[in-house]
């Protein structure tokens, strides 16, 4: 005896590729033409058909419905089927929260990523010294320095750098990328902020940045195409713009 659930499947697939509402008998013979070893009689088949999808049609939510006539009554031995309902999108959001070294690990490694996706070569540093991760592409060399925030529940993203490790590390080569993890449509995304070394300078001089022993930043983001630093400057043109970078 063959399966009931078998037998669902193939009228199933039989009723999706040809789309339209279909007799029972004709059905049962599409079924047995694809597989002419199937070791049951045309009438049996069709019985067996009928018996699977008069209750399968009965069951609150089946694909499986009876279409109606003019008079709107079900038409005597005719099967169709509803669309599959669109997958849903899992939330791809963390199980437990993460800690803070966690989310800095995490959003050093996102770095190399893009890097690599980029053409550059880059790893992280074995030690911490005020740069995460070396870069090279094309002769040149990029000293990064990574921060990554979740979004806060006022939707911003904060961050420091400690003054230390800016003054010490104040080269041109030297880039600071600011890693914005944020939730959207059910999906978390990063948005990189790649300011040079020069522009991070020019925050601080010019008292956009501030703080005694370290800098404090804090972006916002309105809609979803304008970011701003400390709610005054828009650095818009530096999320995910990697060409900042010489080859990027």
């Amino acid at each position: 005896m063959i399966e009931r659930e078998t037998i669902l499947e193939w009228a199933v697939k039989t009723l999706e590729e040809n789309n339209v509402p279909m007799h029972v008998n004709d059905i049962a013979a599409e079924i047995a033409g694809r597989d002419p070893g199937l070791a049951m009689s045309g009438a049996d088949l069709s019985a067996r058909l009928q018996s699977v999808l008069l209750s399968e049609s009965k069951k609150k939510g089946s694909r499986i419905k009876k279409p109606l006539n003019r008079q709107k009554k079900p038409r005597k031995g005719m099967y169709r089927v509803s669309k599959a309902p669109a997958p849903k999108l899992k939330p791809n959001t963390p199980v437990h929260p993460i800690s803070t070294q966690n989310t800095g690990a995490a959003g050093e490694h996102a770095v190399v990523s893009e890097l690599l996706y980029r053409g550059f070569n880059a790893s992280k540093m074995a030690v911490d010294d005020g740069i995460d991760i070396v870069a090279s592409k094309e002769n040149s060399f990029f000293h990064i320095q990574v921060k990554t925030s979740n979004q806060n529940k006022s939707g911003s993203f904060s961050f420091t750098v400690p003054k230390s490790s800016f003054s010490a590390k104040d080269w041109q080569s030297t880039y600071y990328v600011f890693v914005l993890r944020r939730l959207l449509a059910n999906r978390y995304i990063n948005d990189f902020i790649v300011l040079p070394n020069s522009i991070l300078n020019h925050y601080v001089s010019t008292g956009v940045v501030s703080g005694k022993n370290s800098i404090s930043l804090t972006v916002t983001c309105e809609g979803s195409d304008l970011f701003k630093v400390n709610k005054s400057e828009d650095v818009t043109k530096y999320v995910n713009n990697w060409s900042v970078m010489k080859g990027g």
